[in-house]
């Protein structure tokens, strides 16, 4: 290998490294260091991490020149696509989408899925459908996630009878271990049980699998609320900064970490709010949450109690 290849592998190696590990200013120097060798990943690397440093003009402005540069490289449309979604341009990220389709060797399946789920967003059921019954894949962890958008798209359309089969067919295709559809399909078929008279019984203990997959899962939190169905005048929209105490040691040989986490919660007050927030955490660090900050967000009105929204965890030494 040449010296130059030698350094571009390093600096792939390190500027992902850094990204995986959240040092993104390292990331995106390794990024801008990658350009000068005209590596086409500096493009993904950068756009990953001015992401993550919440700077997604310049993510997509970015992307938008990697794809001048390489307009053959399908992974540069996807991720143009899906930032342009997240920012609602929702026409330029099927532009993206669709461009990424006629590159060769494109993975059509993940461009497909992802068009899929922008065009549920936008409430179009049907096109979504259209799209996922387009997927040719056999990877049985991909086609969980393919399950769960057929799911979700089946429930906008009404369809709850095959959202629940579909969620059960993602299920059965699940490896062992944790897999990122796992919370979604067990919200899908809460909810679809739920929406279908179904057995309620059932319906919440999925939803609290869902939650027990990812606490940070909108779906899940969604899943809860609307089973458990407990809706009061008076309730208030709150955000909470809570503090607890790990329940075992994130390296061998050290303490038990501190952690902070942020809540977005409907509840009468701050009381019912704990309550509510130690049912999305682990049971052994429950007696040791307590609430660091909190702010109203709504005036009081009639509406679903529960967990709307569950942060990360950012841990740190106890002192």
């Amino acid at each position: 290998m040449s010296p130059g290849g030698r350094k571009v592998t390093k600096l792939l190696d390190e500027g992902f490294g850094a990204l995986e590990e959240g040092r993104y200013e390292e990331a995106l120097a390794a990024a801008d260091a990658l350009e000068g060798f005209r590596h086409t990943s500096s493009f993904e690397l950068g756009a990953l991490a001015l992401r993550a440093l919440e700077r997604e003009e310049e993510a997509v402005a970015r992307l938008e020149r990697g794809v001048e540069k390489a307009p053959g490289v399908w992974l540069l449309w996807n991720l143009l696509g899906n930032l342009r979604s997240d920012a609602e341009d929702y026409e330029g990220a099927f532009t993206a989408w669709d461009s990424g389709l006629s590159c060769d060797g494109c993975d059509a399946g993940s461009l497909r899925l992802n068009k899929a789920i922008a065009l549920g967003r936008l409430g179009k059921g049907d096109d979504a459908l259209g799209e996922l019954n387009r997927i040719e894949e056999s990877d049985p962890s991909f086609l969980a996630h393919v399950e769960g958008a057929r799911a979700h798209t089946m429930g906008l359309l009404g369809r709850h009878t095959e959202r629940i089969d579909a969620a059960r067919s993602g299920l059965g295709l699940l490896p062992d271990g944790p897999h990122a559809a796992e919370a979604q399909l067990f919200a899908e078929l809460a909810l679809g049980l739920q929406a279908s008279g179904g057995d309620q019984e059932e319906a919440l203990g999925a939803a609290w699998e869902a939650v027990a997959s990812d606490r940070t899962s909108p779906r899940a939190a969604e899943a809860v609320r609307e089973i458990e169905g407990v809706e009061e005048e008076g309730l208030v929209l709150m955000h909470l900064m809570i503090q607890g105490l790990w329940f075992q040691p994130l390296e061998k040989g050290q303490p038990k970490p501190m952690f902070f986490t942020a809540y977005t919660v409907v509840a009468r007050d701050l009381d019912d709010a704990l309550e509510l927030i130690k049912r999305f955490e682990p049971e052994p660090v429950r007696a040791s949450l307590k609430i660091e900050d909190s702010s109203i967000l709504d005036a009081p009105q009639r509406r679903l109690k529960g967990v709307h929204h569950a942060g990360a965890y950012a841990f740190f030494a106890p002192e």
